[in-house]
């Protein structure tokens, strides 16, 4: 397992004092440079796995750019950022009460609180805060704008963060380890993916 990497696109969060934004084509060539150094101390397979939200279209199109010249490695890409499924969510829906979910929420607050003791909650109000439909008059539904996330989470999280617990997070954490070891076992399992990739390089030439 490679070390975590705290690099990644956070565009919409510069308004917040103490961010520190790279530029797009710098991060490209950034993990590009890694994923090679790793395919060069012999690994063919490379999984990307990131909860953060914001990294979601950036690692789609690094996974995507990997087909534009040759590697000799296959890029994966789990693109479930919170690594509940369906029945997972249903699981856990009750613990909320009706409140909503999402960024910086009390089941994001939870994992914080499990995994690590910096979280501090004292500025947090301990009040619903709901997520406003924003940028008003766009079909959000079937148009998408870098600036959307941001109107719609003005304050940075959603819900009520006061209501986490550690030992909710201990709770979600054991689920989305054994779903992400599930999808780490299936790739460890596969060739198809590879196989299907060094034709495609073949066909184009590259």
């Amino acid at each position: 397992v490679f070390p975590g990497m705290y690099f990644g696109a956070v565009y919409e969060s510069a308004a917040m004092k103490g961010a520190v934004n790279l530029r797009p084509d710098l991060l490209i060539q950034l993990y590009f440079n890694i994923f090679d150094e790793i395919a060069r101390n012999g690994f063919k397979k490379i999984i990307i796995y990131s909860a953060h939200g914001g990294n979601s279209d950036f690692v789609g199109l690094l996974t995507y750019s990997a087909l534009h010249e040759r590697k000799p490695y296959t890029l994966f890409h789990i693109k479930s950022l919170t690594m509940l499924y369906k029945e997972d969510v249903e699981e856990i829906r009750p613990d909320f009460e009706g409140r909503p979910w999402g960024h910086g929420c009390e089941w994001e607050a939870s994992l914080m609180m499990h995994l690590t003791d910096d979280v501090d909650l004292s500025m947090v109000p301990d009040e619903v805060y709901q997520r406003p439909v924003a940028p008003e008059g766009l079909d959000l539904k079937h148009i998408s704008t870098g600036i959307e996330w941001y109107a719609q989470t003005p304050m940075y999280y959603v819900g009520n963060p006061c209501k986490a617990t550690a030992e909710r997070g201990k709770r979600y954490t054991e689920i989305a380890v054994k779903n992400l070891a599930d999808l780490i076992r299936n790739v460890k399992e596969n060739t198809s993916a590879e196989a299907r990739t060094q034709a495609y390089y073949d066909e184009i030439g590259v």
